[in-house]
């Protein structure tokens, strides 16, 4: 390797020199533009992570909306089906009254019948 470097000319040392320089401004430069970049991907995801945390934060505060809403609705449907329930049993009753209502009655009437028949019968007697 020494035997190499002896027999190179004098003159390309210092053309060693300016290509080495030139090579490690380059470098830099490289380094320089690769670290610009980053930031600004950087700057972009930071961003972008931001709106998702704001979506985030919309999408959960809708959701907690969502679920008071689905409670009262079904509150609601509890209360309604509970009404019809009562208005069932209600309407139920009342038909159990009015049967007895309406036997009572033809009970009576078959008492009066009998009682005419009878009346009837004594006074062709």
């Amino acid at each position: 390797m020494d035997e190499f470097i002896a027999s190179l000319p004098p003159s390309f040392f210092p053309l060693l020199s300016m290509v080495t320089s030139a090579l490690v401004v380059v470098l830099f430069w490289l380094l320089h533009r690769n670290s610009r970049q980053n930031q600004r991907e950087r700057s972009d995801l930071q961003n972008r992570f931001h709106a998702l945390e704001i979506q985030n934060k919309e999408n959960l505060e809708r959701n907690q909306n969502l679920q008071v809403q689905v409670k009262v609705f079904e509150t609601q449907l509890t209360d309604a089906n509970l009404q019809k329930q009562n208005i069932r049993q209600d309407y139920e009753r009342r038909l159990v009254e009015r049967d007895h209502e309406l036997r009572q009655r033809d009970e009576r009437i078959l008492g009066l019948e009998k009682r005419k028949t009878e009346v009837e019968s004594q006074q062709n007697a």
